[in-house]
C-alpha cells in the first residue's frame, strides 16, 4: 500500500528549516504528517531518541524541522549515504518516507514499511 495522496502531498510540499546546502541529503521527520496509517511498532518517538539512534549508527546528521500545512515535525538532515542504505535505514527506524534533497530539489521516497508490518 502506497502512501495516502495527502501523506505525501505534506511531505512534497514541506518546507524544511534550516534549507539544507548539501549536494545530497537525506531528511527523516519524528512524526508522520496528519493521515499515515499507523504502524504496529513505532520507531523513535522524539528528536533526542532518534538522534541517538542515529548516533549508534555513526552517521552524520543535523537537526532540521518540516513544515508543511498544519504539520510541523522536528526532523533530521543525513548526508553521506546512498539511496540504498538511506532506504534502509528509514526502514530500520520505522519512517514511512524520506526526502531526497540536492542543489536541484527535493523527491519523497517510500520506505514500503507498511508492506512490511503487515
Amino acid at each position: 500500500m502506497p502512501l495516502p495522496p495527502a501523506v505525501l502531498q505534506a511531505w512534497s510540499q514541506a518546507t524544511l528549516t534550516p534549507k539544507p546546502s548539501v549536494e545530497e541529503g537525506w531528511v527523516l521527520a519524528v512524526s508522520p504528517p496528519p493521515g499515515a496509517p499507523p504502524l504496529k511498532k513505532v520507531g523513535p518517538a522524539t528528536a533526542e531518541e532518534l538522534g541517538r539512534r542515529l548516533d549508534q549508527t555513526g552517521v552524520t546528521w543535523s537537526p532540521l524541522t518540516l513544515e508543511s500545512g498544519d504539520w510541523r515535525s522536528p526532523g533530521v538532515l543525513i548526508e553521506g549515504l546512498t539511496r540504498g542504505r538511506a532506504m534502509r535505514l528509514a526502514h530500520k527506524l520505522r519512517r514511512w518516507a524520506l526526502m531526497r534533497v540536492t542543489p536541484r530539489g527535493t523527491q519523497v521516497l517510500y520506505t514500503g514499511i507498511n508492506d512490511r508490518a503487515r
